[in-house]
């Protein structure tokens, strides 16, 4: 028996490891500090995971892409202009945008009510823990972006061996 397809109104992604690598920007990231990440040496090591471009260029064509982090607005625009270009994402939240991040669900809330949908009609994709119980605390469906490396999940939790496998299963056109 396979997977069902889902139709979802909103696709949103994590940023950090989910969509690319990011772990030796952490400190630029958490600095505090606005600043030009074409300055940090290992910005220019960093790519998106591969079949991400393509993967989110398709499934912008059956529904409409967001971007939720916990990472500072002037850093997820400048990761998003240099690595996803192009690309017309709907909601894109960030920790500037909340008072409380993940594990709190304020900033999907959020994004769901600036995208104007419903939890139940939206799916996110992360590589954490926090990702996954913001998701649980509201009842919005979410997807382990297992190949980010990314944490150990419960059981219940469907972990995508990788960024196809999330078109497969939405049935987009590329997938």
């Amino acid at each position: 028996m396979g997977t069902p397809v889902l139709r979802p109104e909103l696709i949103l992604f994590d940023l950090d490891e989910t969509l690319l690598p990011t772990a030796a920007l952490v400190e630029a990231r958490h600095s505090g500090v606005s600043q030009s990440l074409g300055a940090v040496p290992a910005y220019s090591t960093i790519d998106l995971h591969v079949g991400i471009d393509t993967v989110v260029r398709d499934l912008i064509t059956i529904a409409r892409v967001g971007v939720v982090s916990s990472s500072p607005r002037w850093y997820v625009d400048q990761v998003l202009a240099d690595h996803l270009n192009g690309i017309d994402f709907s909601v894109v939240v960030t920790y500037d945008d909340v008072t409380h991040i993940k594990p709190h669900p304020e900033p999907l809330l959020t994004a769901l009510t600036l995208a104007r949908v419903d939890i139940e009609a939206a799916v996110y994709v992360g590589d954490a823990l926090v990702d996954w119980e913001a998701c649980a605390a509201i009842g919005m469906t979410f997807f382990a972006a297992g190949w980010a490396n990314g944490a150990a999940f419960p059981e219940e939790v469907r972990v995508l061996e990788d960024p196809d496998e999330l078109l497969r299963m939405l049935g987009a056109a590329g997938g």
